[in-house]
């Protein structure tokens, strides 16, 4: 301290000697010693003004550390706020008391000063400052309780906020800014059916999860938004009643969306395909021996089968080729008056999409039907795995086709959709017959596990019989 103070003294010593001279040459200019002696004394007045401000601050700032020291922080800030008075002229000591003097205040009146407050804002009883119970947001519920502690929210929705006071809170509202119910997320359902009117394609109805929000008043599996006939419960995709009675041992196939791999390409690669698939009846069994004798009976023209080394009755028939088949699908058509679906010109075969009489189902038919209308499932008999108990294939041991109806049908109550014998499906028909290949599908007695899905298929000529090949009726509806 006292080396400082005579570097001061020294400083003050030089000055003065250059004012003097300054002083002195402007005076001697001037011929007026009586200014030169003022102007001396009020210089050394100054400097000794300053002198004794700058050493005040210091005393005065030296004191208030030593109340600090003895935790005397009120008479400290007392000390500082009195060297502030005194030191007007030095801006780096000002800035550096009201630094001191901001750490000894207490702005959250908790008796914890604000240097040694880790939460100088918010008064607490504990050693940091900091109260017991946090709250960030303000929203008086403490963080520890505050689902959204970061967001001020009421009491009812546990601190998280609510804009459309319909007591679900933001994060599990979807539509915040809408009144809700909690059974929508928040979402308004004016038919109160649990669906929200976003979602709900009929919102002032009081409707079914499976229809999109959507009613069935005659619970026929059509919603009345697509139900052509809402009232009466009916059997077809529109929701009406067939007009046309489902013929014996035959299945109403209800229509609807599906989709079919289908080979398009020269390389043989499958690309699925969306198709609409149509009403439809199809034969609960594969067509038999028994049925094929007793047409032939009355239509001799129709082609004879091969005897197998089993019997026939209830076997399905085989032993047939494609223009065979062709052939009892037309006699049939005659014997029941109804209108006869192909037409044979020499090598051309040509259909009538119009007729009402018995013809091979389509691929996209077979398949529709046998996977239950559209299901993800593997075997005809709706299981996705093959048992030999329940499928007759290359597993099962008999090594012929067994009676029809023997195992146990699928939902749609289709018998043998998955093994037994391969069963023709209806393809092309403005081609020579010789040039013709035909699909197959569902597998047969001899052959294994993946052939016998409802995805798997074959081809054959149009000339092929064998022992393992038969076939399926089905029948158009015209509503």
């Amino acid at each position: 301290m006292q080396k400082k103070t005579w570097k001061r003294l020294v400083r003050l010593t030089l000055q003065t000697k250059r004012l003097f001279t300054c002083l002195k040459n402007c005076t001697l200019a001037q011929k007026n010693e009586k200014h030169f002696l003022i102007s001396i004394l009020f210089f050394i007045l100054i400097q000794s003004s300053l002198y004794c401000q700058d050493d005040c601050f210091k005393k005065l700032y030296s004191a208030g550390e030593e109340k600090f020291m003895l935790r005397n922080y009120q008479e400290a800030k007392r000390i500082w706020s009195l060297a502030l008075k005194c030191s007007d002229l030095l801006p780096v000591n000002i800035r550096q008391l009201n630094s001191r003097i901001r750490e000894v205040n207490d702005d959250d009146g908790d008796n914890i000063i604000n240097l040694f407050d880790k939460c100088p804002n918010d008064a607490g009883l504990t050693p940091t400052g900091c109260p017991s119970n946090p709250d960030k947001d303000y929203d008086g519920i403490p963080d520890a309780q505050d689902r959204c502690p970061d967001f001020r929210g009421p009491n009812y929705t546990q601190g998280c906020p609510d804009p459309d006071f319909d007591s679900i809170p933001y994060p599990i509202d979807r539509c915040p800014l809408q009144f809700g119910h909690r059974t929508c997320n928040g979402c308004p359902d004016q038919d109160r059916d649990s669906i929200s009117d976003v979602q709900d394609r009929c919102p002032n109805q009081f409707g079914l999860v499976r229809y999109d929000g959507c009613p069935d008043s005659d619970s026929d599996e059509v919603p009345d938004h697509l139900d052509s006939c809402p009232k009466t419960e009916g059997n077809l995709s529109n929701g009406c009643l067939c007009e046309t009675p489902t013929p014996r041992n035959m299945v109403l196939v209800k229509g609807g969306d599906f989709k079919l791999d289908s080979l398009e390409d020269s390389n043989g690669r499958f690309i699925s395909k969306h198709y609409k698939v149509k009403d439809f009846f199809i034969a609960t069994y594969e067509t038999t021996f028994e049925e094929y004798d007793n047409l032939r009976k009355s239509y001799p023209d129709l082609p004879k089968t091969i005897v197998p080394d089993w019997d026939r009755g209830k076997h399905p028939v085989i032993y047939v080729t494609w223009r065979d088949v062709i052939m009892y699908c037309n006699f049939r058509s005659i014997q029941e008056k109804l209108s006869q679906v192909y037409t044979i010109k020499g090598d051309f075969i040509t259909i009538d999409s119009t007729a009402n009489g018995y013809r091979l189902p389509t691929e996209l038919e077979w398949e529709y039907a046998a996977t239950e209308r559209g299901k993800n499932i593997l075997l005809g008999n709706g299981m996705n795995i093959a048992n030999p108990t329940q499928i007759n294939y290359d597993k099962s041991g008999f090594n012929r086709s067994v009676e029809v109806g023997r195992y146990m049908p699928n939902q749609l109550g289709l018998y043998d959709m998955s093994g037994n014998v391969w069963e023709l499906v209806d393809g092309s028909y403005r081609l020579p017959i010789e040039e013709r290949l035909k699909i197959i599908k569902g597998g047969a007695w001899r052959a294994s596990a993946q052939s016998i899905t409802v995805k798997g298929k074959m081809q054959v000529r149009v000339t092929d019989s064998t022992a393992h090949l038969g076939f399926r009726l089905a029948r158009s509806i015209f509503k």
